[in-house]
């Protein structure tokens, strides 16, 4: 039995993108914290469809996993031991902030040039 996953509203995932802007600010990944606050910043100026498609096409791919990607960072202790609990709340944010963008970008969306 799976359970339902609801939908992000615009207002859900402009917060969403300021808080893992918060998590990548005290990771000083500070260049990636100021593209998502100006992903939120953007989306909430009232973007039309296909801008704010293009908006969360870019979310989905700075979201990629990889080597050194933003879900590769982790949070550390000061004694340099992992803060897995930080760790947790920081994927989840990820995991949120990608539901959010998919549900801005329909599947048939990805045949658009």
């Amino acid at each position: 039995m799976g359970t339902k996953l609801r939908s992000i509203s615009l207002d859900e995932g402009v917060a969403l993108l300021l808080k893992l802007s918060g998590y990548l600010d005290e990771l000083e990944k500070d260049v990636s914290a100021a593209w998502f606050r100006k992903c939120a910043g953007e989306l909430q100026e009232g973007l039309n469809r296909k801008q704010q498609l293009e908006v969360c096409r870019n979310i989905l791919h700075s979201l990629d996993n990889g080597p050194g990607r933003i879900p590769d960072l982790y949070f550390a202790h000061p004694d340099g031991s992992p803060d897995i609990e930080r760790t947790d709340a920081y994927l989840e944010t990820i995991r949120a902030v990608r539901r959010f963008a998919r549900n801005g970008v329909p599947p048939w969306s990805y045949f658009i040039v």
